[in-house]
């Protein structure tokens, strides 16, 4: 017959050596496992007298708690020395949001969505620009009012300056490009302004430019109708208000009546500018 003090002399021995996990899940299958050596002092118990089973029982139950809750300090020693990581270091981290899209920014893309689904290209150019395209393409006279430094920041007077308009990209278009011409042309555009809390000295202009044949003022009108709706929502009925400056010389004005000065507008109107 075995004896209890002595296997617990030998289980003591063993688990001083034990340094990992695994082994020590190999020490507990040894003495506590279905065939290991606790159980089999148990099967021991069947051989002997009424007060022997009596005694024998008590010392494996107290061999068995001791092994146990010897068993159960190591495993917490080796825990302890195991840095568990509160995060799960293999995932993709969640990259966060750092700021957003100015507004102008938002709704200059928008409206670049708009005008690029109908056919149009976005056109950019300089903000430093030159007197020619700024002012001398568009019949802008050297004695215009827009040219003198209250209106225009001139960077060399008079020939380099911050463009006015984002007209000057216009006239770059209709100077290098092949007609027909399809373009919008956003961007920032610099007056010679007092900045106040509803002026500043640079803002937004939002341009666009068609020249091709058998354009009407239609075109336009359907063009701005469905930029309003886009912008604003259907139920937006925007007016529209046309303005058209025609420049005769004396001796015309004269000979044209009122009547004829309207003929000629209505049948020269195919380029339209917005």
């Amino acid at each position: 017959m075995n004896n209890p003090e002595i296997l617990l002399q030998e289980f003591n021995s063993d688990i001083s050596n034990v340094n990992n996990s695994s082994d020590l899940q190999k020490l507990e299958i040894k003495y506590l496992g279905r065939n290991g050596l606790v159980n089999k002092l148990f099967q021991e118990i069947k051989d002997l007298n009424g007060e022997e089973k009596k005694e024998f029982g008590n010392k494996i139950n107290s061999l068995k708690k001791e092994i146990e809750e010897k068993l159960f300090d190591k495993k917490n020693t080796f825990n302890s020395t195991v840095k568990i990581s509160p995060f799960e270091l293999n995932l993709p981290g969640i990259k966060p949001k750092i700021g957003h899209l100015h507004l102008t920014t938002v709704t200059l893309r928008k409206l670049n969505s708009f005008f690029r689904y109908y056919g149009y290209s976005v056109y950019e150019g300089p903000e430093i620009e030159t007197n020619e395209f700024n002012f001398e393409k568009l019949n802008l006279p050297e004695n215009h009012p827009a040219r003198e430094l209250a209106d225009t920041l001139y960077i060399e007077e008079p020939e380099v300056l911050l463009r006015t308009h984002t007209s000057s990209v216009e006239t770059r278009a209709m100077t290098k490009e092949e007609l027909p011409i399809r373009i919008v042309v956003p961007g920032k555009v610099y007056r010679n302004e007092t900045e106040n809390a509803t002026n500043n000295s640079m803002f937004y202009q939002y341009e666009g430019l068609v020249i091709d044949k058998n354009v009407s003022m239609a075109d336009l009108k359907g063009t701005l109708n469905g930029f309003v709706h886009f912008l604003y929502g259907p139920e937006i009925k925007p007016d529209l208000d046309v303005s058209i400056i025609l420049k005769l010389n004396l001796e015309q004005d004269l000979m044209l009546s009122v009547h004829s000065v309207k003929e000629k507008v209505a049948t020269s109107v195919n380029i339209v500018d917005i």
